[in-house]
């Protein structure tokens, strides 16, 4: 049996549309501490085949899922090779393999748990497939700095931007899928989560990659992206919260008019959404220059600087009763549970 835990990463600069190759553009994303997914898997059953079982789950994913699940999972040449890079065999034994899945956020609603569900998916079945010497990986994997990078490669094929959710605090993922942490000094981020929307959305993120490219507006969206995640670390460096509210907002009200203006349209947000991403709410306060953004979904990210957090939890509770909401801190990558 091996469990492994995946944090999601929000993405400040986001990615949207996919080549064969790759992202159709950068992204840029700052991961989360103790908010993600968390996956058990352990063989408990013989079988001429290899078989997975969902039963007794918390999180059960729809039938599409489950086969992308499978796909991904018996595709075993790219773990073979990571594997084989450092010195482990493959070894896949038949029989029923039970996934345990349970994510503390809710799923499919815009808080990346298609991520962090791939990420550890794969952090989980590298450990399976390294079969007697599953101590043995578990332990370079916690002092390998390549072995993160190699899984993050294999995670991305089920969930692109599960290969950001292998390292923290900040991220970038390249257009030519290199992997690239970026930290920086002074004080981190919080992100408070506002959950205006608890169901989960109808146009899966899947669905959303496929039909952006017919926005009028996304021919210019990968020049554009380039120029915004070197304004953000720049940013970051020189910690201008201005411009970094500003770049922010600007790159999620872009992302957001891609699905508008796409053949079929769609939305994500709603009323409370586009007043909280229109910084409204925020407007002749002190956290004016929070930043706020809002990935394939409803619900609303709020960033403020970690010695402001207790302050923006208290204006939320006092101003917003009623307002359910999720606190988390800057964190690192995925990792193996015991």
């Amino acid at each position: 049996m091996v469990t492994a835990f995946a944090p999601v990463n929000i993405a400040w600069v986001k990615y949207m549309g996919k080549t064969d190759e790759g992202p159709s553009n950068a992204s840029f994303s700052m991961t989360l501490a103790g908010i993600g997914s968390r996956t058990r898997i352990e063989r408990i059953g013989n079988s001429p085949e290899v078989i997975f079982d969902f039963e007794d789950s918390p999180y059960t994913p729809p039938a599409s899922g489950k086969e992308k699940i499978h796909r991904f999972l018996t595709s075993i040449k790219p773990f073979s090779q990571a594997l084989q890079e450092f010195g482990f065999d493959c070894e896949v034994e038949p029989g029923i393999y039970r996934i345990h899945t349970s994510n503390n956020v809710p799923a499919g609603t815009g808080i990346a748990t298609s991520a962090s569900g791939f990420a550890a998916l794969t952090l989980a079945w590298a450990a399976v497939l390294s079969g007697r010497r599953v101590h043995e990986w578990v332990d370079l994997y916690k002092t390998e700095p390549k072995a993160p990078d190699r899984l993050a490669s294999i995670a991305r094929l089920g969930s692109g931007s599960a290969c950001r959710s292998f390292h923290g605090p900040f991220v970038e993922w390249t257009k030519d899928n290199r992997i690239l942490p970026f930290s920086m000094s002074g004080p981190g981020f919080v992100d408070f989560v506002l959950l205006l929307e608890t169901e989960s959305k109808k146009i899966p993120s899947s669905e959303a990659h496929k039909r952006v490219p017919t926005s009028p507006e996304f021919p210019k969206r990968a020049d554009s992206v380039s120029g915004r995640i070197l304004r953000v670390k720049k940013a970051l460096v020189e910690m201008d919260s201005s411009a970094l509210c500003r770049e922010v907002r600007e790159e999620a009200l872009e992302m957001h008019e891609l699905f508008h203006t796409s053949v079929p349209p769609f939305r994500y947000l709603n009323s409370d959404s586009e007043k909280w991403l229109s910084g409204a709410p925020l407007q002749g306060t002190p956290f004016s220059e929070a930043l706020i953004t809002a990935d394939a979904g409803a619900n609303i990210h709020v960033f403020v600087r970690e010695q402001e957090s207790a302050r923006f939890q208290d204006f939320l509770e006092e101003n917003h009763r009623g307002l359910r909401f999720i606190v988390a801190k800057a964190g690192n990558g995925a990792f193996y549970d015991s």
